[in-house]
């Protein structure tokens, strides 16, 4: 699902080459409990750029881009009133959820094969994404943070595969995180109540550096971080979002 498939029916949606955002109407947004943030929301090549013919397989899979997480990103926003920003550029290209100094910021191998379009990139081109794409989505997380003091947490959503070079994942969700250790377990205390199988800090740790984009935005402005990652398969299917959202809502009161 693209952006021009569906868009919140109220609130502001404002669309830019590498990020859109949502925001409620200004009575709510003055007391908004939680920013949103999506590094992964879209598989989308911006003018510019194009799927190699050899990296075709990539096309809706992990690799390219989180499934199902700009679904459930705006229908949170929605729910609970939050706003929310959500890169609109294939994580191929770059990665908003790496630092600058990552090996996987411009990710070369990828089901252990090539990634063709990061083959051989040059210095110029490597920065042309930076400052066209990378650089733009973080600034737009930041003013957003900025802006929306009433807010003491910012919230990344992702999903994960539930097999991953031949491992399979038992979790339905996982809670990542650093510092905020408390508030990581009361989101998982919650989803546990609600039925679902929780993990912490897998498949991949907020501790180890795995929830870069959100802990430099929260930390930039003194709030917490913490990280939700969904079960691919779960997180495309529109009942079980039903479901997720109020429980995901306990967690931002009014």
């Amino acid at each position: 699902m693209t952006e021009t498939e569906w868009s919140p029916d109220r609130g502001a949606h404002d669309v830019h080459d590498a990020y859109e955002t949502w925001s409620p109407e200004p009575s709510l947004r003055a007391d908004a409990p939680v920013v949103l943030s999506c590094e992964h929301a879209s598989q989308r090549m911006p003018e510019g750029f194009a799927w190699h013919p050899e990296d075709e397989h990539l096309r809706g899979t992990h690799w390219a881009f989180d499934l199902g997480v700009r679904e459930l990103t705006l229908e949170l926003a929605v729910h609970v009133g939050a706003p929310a920003v959500l890169s609109r550029y294939s994580r191929l290209i770059v990665d908003p959820n790496r630092s600058l100094d990552s090996e996987t910021l411009f990710r070369t191998v990828a089901e252990g094969r090539p990634v063709r379009m990061n083959t051989d990139l040059s210095e110029a081109a490597k920065a042309e994404r930076l400052e066209r794409l990378y650089h733009p989505y973080h600034h737009a997380v930041s003013r957003m943070v900025k802006e929306t003091t009433s807010a003491p947490v910012v919230f990344a959503i992702h999903s994960f595969t539930p097999l991953y070079e031949g491992d399979p994942r038992s979790m339905e969700v996982a809670v990542l995180f650093d510092k905020a250790d408390e508030l990581a377990h009361r989101l998982g205390a919650d989803m546990e109540a609600g039925g679902l199988k929780v993990a912490y800090n897998a498949p991949y740790s907020g501790k180890a550096g795995m929830m870069h984009a959100v802990e430099r935005h929260a930390m930039e402005f003194g709030r917490e971080a913490v990280e939700l990652e969904v079960r691919q398969d779960l997180i495309v299917d529109p009942d079980f979002r039903e479901k997720l959202v109020p429980i995901l809502a306990r967690l931002f009161p009014r």
